[in-house]
């Protein structure tokens, strides 16, 4: 038991890939031209498939802010309409841990109202994926950040989601993996093992979650795993939704439309240390995740161990299998031990 554990205990670190000695510490050498990183941004636009039971997509962050109010971590008085740009992403309100956050005020973690909302409004919202396109050591980063009104995953129902795709570039601009985000982590494959279409790299979203797999199938494993398909709509970024590429946080490092990068509490209701075990906590924004690597640095790609496109990714038939033998199996125990005491 000891020598298993240390095998899945070390299973990361080897599995580390070749392409993470490239990528060296920040800050940078490499520069891009806002030209370069419009080019780069449109060549690597990902096409997005969706479940058919899908119903919340991306959409641009300011409707969800224009449904929102500013509250401070008790949460009972608004402070501001989310709107007020000015205000977000000023101090207090763009300083890390201080639990304020946007609240939607049509609806919560318990019901529907903020996608019942969303879909009333929905022929009347701009669909968008945001592009961030940075550099990161020896590395070029091409990220594509996803946001949703609404989470309602089985087990992980929360107002805003902020979801990410990210791919790795070398110094000559050749991609070398692909990074998705999911859930609290994420899954990193070799470029070579992308699927693309028409040149473009394929994304499959999970139903209510937003988790993104390179592969179709369901998982993780367990009664609240993912779900993805190609019987839903398909969107081609860019071309069925607006591709924005974002700026850097910071005053004078992008728009003043894009001021809501500098806020840094949370995108949606926020309860605590319960919520937040539970799921139900709003995400912080793309700047703020993983403490701005997730948003600036090569690191937390690098960081999650490589996999095949379908790793952790079975079809419904296996899960009711695997599902079924582990109940066994406990049966089984369980019967062992009531015979062993009588």
């Amino acid at each position: 038991m000891i020598c298993w554990g240390l095998t899945f205990a070390l299973l990361p670190i080897l599995l580390l890939p070749s392409f993470s000695s490239a990528v060296a510490s920040d800050p940078s050498s490499l520069t891009l031209t806002q030209s370069e990183k419009e080019s780069l941004a449109m060549t690597f636009a990902p096409i997005l498939h969706f479940d058919r039971e899908e119903r919340v997509f991306p959409v641009d962050a300011m409707y969800f802010l224009s449904c929102s109010d500013l509250k401070n971590p008790g949460g009972a008085t608004p402070i501001a309409p989310g709107t007020d740009l000015e205000l977000i992403s000023a101090e207090p309100y763009s300083l890390p841990g201080q639990g304020y956050f946007l609240d939607n005020r049509y609806g919560g973690v318990m019901d529907d109202g903020v996608m019942l909302k969303y879909e009333a409004d929905r022929t009347n919202i701009s669909d968008n994926v945001y592009a961030h396109v940075t550099t990161s050591g020896d590395a070029i980063l091409v990220q594509y950040w996803m946001f949703y009104v609404f989470d309602y995953g089985t087990y992980n129902r929360h107002e805003g989601d902020w979801e990410m795709v990210e791919f790795i570039l070398d110094q000559t601009l050749s991609p070398v993996a692909a990074v998705y985000s999911q859930h609290n982590g994420g899954q990193r494959i070799a470029w070579n093992s992308v699927l693309t279409e028409n040149g473009h790299p394929v994304v499959f979203v999970a139903r209510g979650s937003h988790s993104n797999f390179p592969a179709l199938g369901q998982g993780p494993i367990g009664p609240g795993a993912d779900v993805v398909s190609t019987d839903g709509p398909t969107w081609t970024a860019g071309v069925d939704c607006a591709i924005v590429l974002l700026g850097e946080p910071g005053a004078g490092n992008r728009p003043f439309e894009q001021s809501w990068l500098d806020f840094a509490g949370n995108w949606g209701e926020c309860g605590g240390t319960w919520n937040s075990m539970t799921g139900k906590n709003g995400p912080l924004g793309p700047a703020f995740r993983e403490g701005g690597q997730m948003f600036t640095s090569a690191s937390w790609g690098v960081a999650i161990p490589t996999s095949s496109p379908a790793n952790g990714m079975v079809d419904s038939g296996t899960v009711q299998f695997l599902l079924a033998t582990v109940i066994s199996c406990g049966g089984i125990v369980a019967a062992l031990v009531w015979i062993r005491r009588r």
